[in-house]
């Protein structure tokens, strides 16, 4: 055997053999170690090798991200669909005792979950208002609310390639129509123009009114109203149509009837809901009615252990200066000549809220001097500003002064 190097090749008993890297090719190009092998010990031009290796399995991945992203966003869309045309359904819903959803609820139902899902997205089969099976069914419950179900079939497209199917995606919603505990108060207006019909104008209404008024005996049961039970009472004659009452005060009745009817039929069993009502009138007064439950429930009764309220009111300051006269000479001595003289007491003035000062004063002069005078009409000078009253006498239906007035009139208030 013999050696003889040809250009990076060795000869051998014959036999050629050429040397790369590490790895040993014989001449008929059969592979000295296996292919794995090669691979992992020899690392050059491997690179694509890998790639191609990790092709698939990356696809999967980000095939599967790109996917489920499309499956959320559809799940989304779908709910906040699904919800719109469930609370649209509930706003057209009629209330009756009907097991099933009216046409016109589940119409518009319908359209505001398509205006919310449109048709075809993200590769969704296709819909409009004929579709049947439609995405998404509106019924009605038995306690007068809306449920829905939504549902749609979405294509995969990266993973489709591994054999994953097109998913269904399903979600349910309900609208209810809930009322939390209220206090509801009515202000109604009970003045003598409600006794006639709504298109009758002011004067023709004071015209129908004139001469219509009539008493009558408040009722004396105990449903009768606190305080006024068997007292006289007055009232319009309401106008008719033939039998039928046409007045505005029955128009009232109706609407505020109605009102009760539908929130009582749609308030759930634990909701709590307190009416009061207030009637337009001036002469409605409901002290006494308070008064006879109880003194104590009014500031300055009996019992309150309070007598004063504070009011925004106003307090007097003084006198301001309307107008004077010219001084003129009047016959005085020089020891009467001074001060002043107010046709008022302090604080006090009359209707007119006016009252007057006559000033004097001494003019000194040669020959000895002269007494002069003047008139100063006057007026209140107001500060507007929170006051506290007294308020016992008002409730015990006394004659008081009125703190509103300044010429000490008084006024007798009934409560």
């Amino acid at each position: 055997a013999y050696l003889v190097p040809v250009h990076g090749a060795i000869l051998i008993s014959g036999m050629y053999m050429m040397r790369r890297g590490s790895g040993t090719v014989s001449e008929d190009g059969r592979s000295a170690k296996g292919v794995l092998c090669r691979l992992a010990c020899d690392t050059g031009g491997n690179t694509l090798a890998l790639m191609a290796a990790f092709l698939f399995p990356l696809s999967a991945l980000a095939g599967s991200a790109v996917d489920t992203g499309r499956l959320y966003l559809v799940k989304i869309r779908l709910q906040q669909a699904c919800d719109a045309g469930a609370l649209a359904g509930r706003k057209f819903m009629t209330d009756s005792n009907d097991a099933t959803l009216d046409s016109n609820a589940a119409t518009q139902a319908k359209v505001f979950f398509a205006q919310n899902f449109p048709s075809g997205l993200m590769n969704t089969p296709v819909y409009n208002a004929n579709t049947n099976p439609y995405p998404f069914i509106p019924v009605k419950t038995a306690d007068n609310q809306i449920s829905a179900t939504a549902s749609v079939q979405v294509p995969m497209t990266i993973m489709k390639m591994f054999g994953q199917p097109t998913r269904t995606v399903s979600v349910s919603c309900e609208a209810r129509f809930d009322v939390a505990d209220t206090d509801i108060v009515f202000v109604l207006d009970t003045t003598g123009s409600m006794a006639c019909k709504p298109e009758r104008t002011e004067d023709d209404c004071s015209t129908y009114t004139n001469g219509k008024t009539y008493t009558y005996v408040r009722p004396t049961s105990s449903n009768g109203v606190a305080g006024y039970a068997g007292t006289t009472g007055y009232a319009v004659t309401e106008e008719t149509s033939g039998s039928t009452n046409i007045s505005r005060i029955q128009a009232l009745r109706t609407a505020v009837t109605n009102f009760y009817a539908a929130i009582a039929k749609n308030v759930d069993t634990s909701t709590h809901i307190r009416y009061g009502f207030v009637t337009y009138s001036s002469m409605v007064n409901a002290g006494k009615a308070i008064m006879d439950m109880s003194p104590s429930y009014i500031v300055g009764g009996s019992g309150s252990g309070s007598t004063n309220w504070t009011y925004q009111s106003r307090k007097l300051l003084g006198d301001y200066d309307v107008s004077a006269t010219a001084w003129s000479d009047v016959t005085k001595a020089k020891t009467d000549c001074s001060g002043t003289v107010r046709s008022l007491v302090t604080g006090k003035y009359d209707g007119n809220s006016r009252a007057t000062r006559t000033e004097y004063q001494w003019v000194a002069s040669n020959n000895g001097g002269k007494c002069q005078t003047r008139t100063v009409t006057v007026g209140p000078q107001w500060q507007y500003q929170p006051m506290s009253y007294n308020v016992t006498s008002f409730v015990a239906g006394g004659a008081v002064t009125d703190p509103s007035q300044v010429d000490g009139s008084t006024v007798t208030v009934r409560v």
